[in-house]
């Protein structure tokens, strides 16, 4: 048998099959690894999307934590600044209570004083000395010159007493004259701004009045029956009211007053 006979040699048969389904098994075998890919992403996928998921509870959970101290923080810092701001006031008291103290302390001592120079006056025979000695005591102490020379009467003899008792009727006279004292804290154009305004000194004990002035609502401290009593409100309630509180005669700027419900009318006369 010669070469060409044997190439031209019929293919059997198991390998003409073979050959047929070689292809096929390819595709199945080709469909069972692209079937295990996708189920392969599928789980990738679904592990990535499980892990992002506790990734961002986690950060939420930080976040929250942030938060929850940030509240600590602003509560820290709200108490801290209450704390100042209390110590703050305390201190302006402390000072304001300090400062009337001085206030007061140094207005004995003038009235001591004045007492000791002018007192003794008031019992010479020179007509001139005693009206000099009335007029300063009434100058400096309109209010208080009645009592100071009651209380020198009282230690006196009766002819002395006698002799002191036109001088205590005449600063009866100008006590009644210069009458009481307030001090303003507050000018208001309604009448609710006022009654808004007077709660402050209300609320720190002060005796509180509003008058008409001047077509004015005036929020006031007092009154006070002294000068020297408004002006030793004045140091408190220029500290813990107002820093332009001021002191006004009564019968000077509200010689006639008419009661209202909230209010105190002011009137230069009866008509």
């Amino acid at each position: 048998m010669s070469l060409r006979s044997t190439l031209q040699t019929p293919t059997p048969l198991w390998a003409t099959i073979l050959t047929a389904i070689i292809p096929t098994i390819g595709v199945i075998v080709a469909a069972i690894f692209a079937k295990e890919g996708s189920i392969s992403a599928t789980q990738i996928r679904a592990d990535t999307d499980f892990q992002i998921a506790e990734l961002n509870d986690g950060i939420q959970s930080i976040q929250l934590e942030i938060q929850q101290q940030n509240a600590v923080l602003e509560r820290d810092k709200f108490t801290f600044e209450s704390e100042i701001e209390k110590l703050r006031t305390d201190l302006l008291v402390q000072d304001s209570s300090l400062e009337q103290q001085r206030f007061e302390a140094e207005q004995r001592y003038r009235r001591e004083e004045a007492a000791k120079k002018f007192i003794p006056m008031l019992f010479s025979t020179s007509e001139a000395d005693v009206d000099i000695a009335l007029a300063v005591l009434f100058v400096l102490y309109p209010n208080e010159a009645e009592g100071m020379l009651r209380s020198v009467a009282e230690s006196q003899s009766d002819e002395s007493k006698h002799a002191l008792q036109p001088a205590i009727e005449r600063a009866e006279s100008v006590d009644d004259l210069v009458g009481e004292w307030i001090v303003v804290v507050a000018n208001t154009e309604t009448l609710e701004d006022a009654l808004a305004f007077s709660q402050v000194p209300k609320d720190k004990n002060y005796p509180t009045t509003i008058y008409t002035l001047e077509s004015m609502y005036v929020v006031s401290a007092g009154p006070y029956s002294t000068l020297t009593d408004a002006e030793s409100a004045q140091i408190g309630l220029r500290t813990n009211v107002s820093p332009g509180a001021y002191i006004l005669n009564l019968n000077r700027s509200c010689p006639v007053r008419v009661a209202r419900e909230d209010y105190i009318e002011c009137r230069l006369s009866e008509y």
